[in-house]
């Protein structure tokens, strides 16, 4: 499966959990912020996408940098995307 289709099938069950939740406005300002400080922290970036580091130091660090500032419900995203 291709990763487009991959990140197509997440964003759609995203979408609808913040619709249903009622949430869509927040998960867009509050992903708009994850990729804002993703863009602004290329080491961050790096870290994610190294194959050697593992999921559980990733979800880590994720959760210390973000858990204070962003809902719960896109904080959970982005551990599934990861």
């Amino acid at each position: 499966m291709s990763i487009e289709i991959v990140a197509d099938k997440y964003s759609s069950a995203m979408f609808e959990l913040a619709q249903e939740q009622n949430i869509l406005e927040l998960m867009e300002e509050q992903l708009g912020y994850v990729a804002s400080v993703m863009a602004e922290q290329p080491e961050l970036r790096s870290f994610l996408e190294n194959p050697i580091v593992t999921e559980d130091a990733k979800i880590k660090l994720v959760g210390s940098i973000f858990e204070s500032s962003i809902d719960k419900v896109a904080l959970h995203f982005i551990y599934v995307m990861i």
